[in-house]
């Protein structure tokens, strides 16, 4: 090993393990500790000047006062200088400002807990439907995307869970087509079915028509079921 090269102690067995046997080391988390000491005593400090804001709306001057305390407190720990300190607290201060503004002229109120949070304490099932309906739009639009992507012939049924446009677009047509002749044999069985009233009002045989029905009826039933089936085939396809 040269001389100006420094070599690493046997529990770094690279240099990707710095970090964590930084992380890992005693005197990080003693400083990491009392680091959020400091914190918390600062907190207790000023949160009566904090609970104090609607009373006496001085958003401006709690910042110069809390960014000069906050500063002095964290850059003694030899963690931030004074200015990255500031710098840091600027960066938070300005997050809450907005918030900061309407306590100052409102006062504490609800309207300061967020939508989703008063949402997940009245009412969590609606909130975890919600989510799970994302996450499925989520799951289901990399699905098309991936087989939207594929090679003409890589797709099959038994293989991906949803349809290319291609395919997609020909189930829809046959159902359209299905749904169609449906639709005439309905129409024509309501028909036959009137011209039996007239004619048994008139007396009149009416057993060939009958007959006739009777020949639409399963046929119908039949086109029922085939467009029932198609459509839960592409079903996924309705929950975008």
């Amino acid at each position: 090993m040269k001389n100006s090269y420094c070599e690493f102690v046997p529990a770094i067995a690279s240099k990707e393990c710095v970090k964590a046997f930084l992380d890992a080391s005693l005197e990080l988390k003693s400083k990491h500790l009392e680091f959020a000491h400091s914190l918390a005593d600062w907190w207790e400090e000023n949160l009566p000047a904090l609970e104090d804001l609607p009373t006496k709306q001085n958003v401006y001057d709690l910042y110069h006062a809390f960014s000069t305390t906050i500063a002095d407190r964290i850059s003694k720990l030899g963690i931030l200088d004074e200015f990255k300190s500031r710098g840091a607290f600027a960066s938070y201060w300005n997050a809450l400002f907005t918030d900061l503004r309407s306590v100052s002229a409102s006062g504490w109120n609800a309207d300061l807990i967020p939508d989703e949070e008063i949402l997940q304490s009245q009412f969590p099932e609606v909130l975890k439907e919600m989510n799970d309906n994302e996450a499925r739009r989520d799951e289901l639009e990399a699905l098309f995307k991936e087989v939207n992507e594929l090679e003409e012939g890589a797709w099959s049924e038994e293989d991906y869970e949803v349809y290319p446009k291609a395919e997609l677009a020909e189930v829809k047509a046959q159902i359209k087509s299905l749904g169609g002749e449906l639709k005439e044999i309905e129409r024509a069985n309501k028909n036959k079915r009137q011209q039996v009233k007239a004619l048994k009002h008139a007396g009149e045989s009416f057993l060939s028509i009958e007959n006739e029905i009777a020949a639409l009826t399963p046929k119908a039933a039949a086109l029922s079921d085939l467009i029932a089936e198609q459509e839960k085939r592409i079903a996924r396809h309705a929950e975008r």
